[in-house]
């Protein structure tokens, strides 16, 4: 029987891993593909012309740095064919050691492109910069070497793939930063979709007028050339092969016309292959960087759990972090962990920074925002995070009249790095035009956004936390004693009752004891709960198989909506 690992697609690429060529791989073929990383591109199209591997993924141009000549001068040297064509993204990260900040930074690696393609960024923080063969390579150079006030230039993916910190994201000069990609194989052939490329490399005689009749027989049969590259021939100064790419595929009638004709207007013609083309104008969305102002936030409660999650996040965006909070030990792990500005009070965190986030639990929520109210100027705006908002919200009109305020509440815990969602609760015009500002900004980060007024969050709320909330301490309460028998023996059912119980009981009985005590709909919705409770217990306890089936067919009615 052969492994799983046997069983998947082998496709190589130039680098490390977290090379953006291997997560173009992956945006193409899904992620059951085994990656396999060569040093140079002749590797790569030596492995595929030996069948080492089933494909292989070459850069061949960037949007911004131009043609990578090393792809197209292999074809010349290497029997492979192109089975497709990928466009991917290039958003650069520059990367570090966790404990590194933006300041602390004196050199940074990468390939030389990248070092290009971030040169306003480098110049502009005055960092000397190294060549380095490749970008994920230099984030894996830097850990395995330990190497301090030093950062590569890379993905986002290699920050993760050798738990590295993101320092900031998108540090390249133009956001319109793309490369094309070609997929390689030894033995490919492709159909006619209606939407194909071909590419192929010629030889002319050095002589007047060669490459206009020999591009001419595109012309003349209305065939569209979308790139032309000139190779220098080695040992010939001044003399060139030419590589081209045209619409149109090698079945085509008049694609197979134009190349009988070419064959005698050129000295060799080497015909590489046709394969699907991307349709990019198309199909892409054009990323623009979104500027609501934020280049400084203090974070009021920043040593708390949800405090520590957006120092990280806002530092790891460029963003300078002013910290304060009443525990001096946890302000002292926080400027250890992420490098962030603590200072002695709130006033002094108020006074530094045009965004304030208020980050506390539900009761000091009121003593914070009568202090600070005595600081803040007219031109700050504020945000708070508590799980509830109909009243923090109310709280914040009154003691801040003057100023832009927003009730906001993510929904997910201080462990949470995927599936990020947020709840946003403008009340007003104002409100609600730099909310829509503030979802295009989070979004682009990665955090879907939804809107709904204070009064109807709190009362969902009531539903999606307070009723699972109160589902894990009254579970936890009955397995209290036998937690310890069963360890060794639980089943998936119970691995996801144990993991409700965990993450709720792993928090602050303070905040949990609050929310339960403050969620609008939560008597009514726990009698009702208490009611089912006995509903079921009565089924089983009198043995009727027709109502539990019932029952349970009205529920899986029910929850499709979730699905």
């Amino acid at each position: 029987m052969k492994s799983k690992t046997e069983n998947k697609i082998k496709v190589a690429f130039q680098g490390e891993p977290g090379a953006y060529s291997e997560e173009a791989a992956y945006n193409y073929f899904g992620n059951d593909i085994e990656t396999i990383g060569y040093e140079t591109f002749d590797e790569v199209f030596s492995a595929v012309e030996k069948r080492k591997i089933d494909y292989g993924i070459i850069p061949m141009e960037n949007s911004i740095e131009g043609t990578v000549r090393k792809g197209y001068e292999l074809f010349l040297v290497y029997n492979v064919k192109p089975f497709a064509e990928v466009i991917q993204r290039i958003r650069h990260c520059l990367i570090s050691l966790p404990q590194e900040s933006l300041k602390s930074i004196k050199v940074v690696y990468s390939h030389p492109q990248a070092l290009g393609q971030c040169s306003k960024f480098l110049e502009r923080h005055k960092y000397k910069i190294t060549p380095f063969y490749d970008t994920a390579g230099s984030i894996k150079m830097i850990k395995e070497k330990n190497l301090k006030h030093s950062a590569g230039i890379a993905s986002e993916r290699a920050a993760k793939i050798y738990g590295m910190k993101v320092l900031k994201k998108g540090i390249e000069n133009n956001h319109e930063n793309y490369t094309r990609f070609l997929i390689i194989a030894k033995d490919v052939k492709t159909e006619p979709t209606g939407n194909d490329k071909t590419s192929l490399i010629f030889g002319l005689k050095h002589v007047p007028g060669s490459l206009f009749r020999a591009l001419k027989v595109f012309a003349d049969r209305n065939i569209n050339l979308t790139k032309i590259e000139s190779i220098p021939i080695v040992g010939k100064p001044w003399e060139y092969n030419f590589f081209l790419d045209f619409e149109g595929h090698l079945k085509d009638k008049k694609v197979a016309s134009a190349i009988e004709e070419l064959k005698d207007k050129t000295t060799f013609l080497k015909i590489i292959g046709s394969y699907f083309k991307v349709d990019f104008l198309k199909k892409r969305k054009i990323e623009k960087k979104i500027d609501i102002g934020l280049d400084k936030i203090a974070i009021i409660g920043a040593g708390g759990n949800m405090g520590r999650w957006f120092c990280q996040f806002f530092q790891e965006r460029g963003i300078e972090v002013i910290a304060s909070d009443i525990n001096e030990n946890s302000l002292k792990k926080l400027k250890s962990d992420f490098q962030v500005k603590i200072v002695k009070d709130n006033k002094e965190a108020v006074r530094l920074a045009k965004f304030i986030l208020i980050s506390v639990l539900p009761q000091n929520f009121e003593d914070v925002v009568k202090e600070i109210a005595n600081y803040v100027r007219k031109d700050q705006i504020i945000l708070d995070i508590t799980s509830l908002k109909e009243k923090p919200v109310k709280l914040m009109h009154r003691y801040f009249k003057e100023n832009l305020v927003l009730g906001t509440h993510p929904l997910w815990g201080p462990a949470s790095k995927e599936n990020l969602k947020m709840i946003l609760t403008p009340t007003n015009k104002r409100e609600k035009i730099f909310a829509e500002k503030f979802r295009k900004w989070l979004e682009s980060e990665g955090i879907k956004v939804k809107f709904m007024s204070p009064k109807k969050q709190d009362e969902l709320m009531s539903l999606v936390s307070g009723l699972p909330h109160f589902v894990a301490l009254v579970s936890g309460s009955t397995l209290e004693k036998d937690f310890k028998k069963i360890k060794d023996i639980y089943g998936s059912s119970f691995e996801i009752l144990s993991s409700l119980i965990r993450r709720v009981v792993s928090n602050s009985p303070q905040l949990f004891s609050e929310l339960q005590f403050s969620f609008p709909q939560i008597n009514k919705i726990e009698e009702e709960f208490e009611k089912k409770v006995r509903l079921w217990r009565n089924i089983i306890k009198k043995k009727d198989r027709v109502k539990f089936i019932r029952e349970m067919l009205k529920i899986r009615k029910a929850i499709r909506f979730l699905l």
